[in-house]
This record gives structure tokens, sequence and C-alpha cells, in this order.
């Protein structure tokens, strides 16, 4: 094997163990990529994982630093990273930002409010008695 294949099998090998973070496996779906010069249609096939969870991770990397190590230290979630990178304006995505780390919002309300910074949002169904 050489250096670059034996660099890769440690890669996947890394990639599979169930402990990493949503940052540290996004970061090592990157290297893998970098390292073999492949798609991401090829690491996700090499990992064993779906294009789009390879795909979803490495959009994470997209965050600002302060939001990445928030998602690293499992402050917030993976998902509550996702409803961050939907919101379209970056002093907006601070709002939204702020607002999770002094929460308990959950995932969904913090989709709903990216809707909202977005100007998106759905308006709530009148109920009708």
């Amino acid at each position: 094997m050489t250096d670059n294949e034996s660099a890769e099998v440690a890669l996947i090998e890394n990639i599979q163990r169930e402990n990493l973070n949503p940052i540290e496996e996004a970061r090592a779906y990157q290297r893998l990529m970098q390292l073999s010069n492949i798609s991401q249609e090829e690491a996700a096939q090499r990992v064993g994982k779906n294009r789009s969870t390879v795909a979803n991770a490495l959009r994470l990397l997209k965050l600002p630093e302060d939001m990445l190590n928030a998602v690293a230290a499992g402050t917030i979630s993976a998902g509550h990273a996702r409803a961050l990178l939907s919101v379209t304006n970056s002093s907006d995505q601070r709002i939204l930002f702020a607002r999770m780390m002094g929460t308990n919002m959950s995932v969904r309300e913090a989709e709903q409010y990216a809707a909202e910074l977005n100007g998106t949002a759905k308006p709530a169904a009148d109920c009708y008695d």
C-alpha cells in the first residue's frame, strides 16, 4: 500500500467510527476527497454512506468558526446548523445563532425562525370553531 492509500484507509476507518462529532466527520470527508481527488459521490461510496449525507456534512463547513465550534462542542446540533445555513443574510444568521445559544430552541423552531428571517415563513393557519 502506498502512503496515500494508507492515509485513505485510515480516514475511512475514522469516518466510520460512531463517536465523531459532525464537524470532525465533515472535515474527514473533505480530507478524503482532497487526498484521493474524488467526488462526493465517490467518497460516499467508499465510506458506505449516501451522497446526500456527505453533502450535508460538508455544508456544515461553510459556517463561521464560532458556529462550527458550537456544533463540534455539541452546544447546537447538526440540525440547528443546517437551519443556520438556510438563512440567506449573514446578520440574520447571527441573530438566529444568538437566539439558539440563549434558549433551548428545537430544530423545528430554528427552521421556523430561519424561514421568518428569510421572509419565507408560512403564516399560521387560522383555527375556526
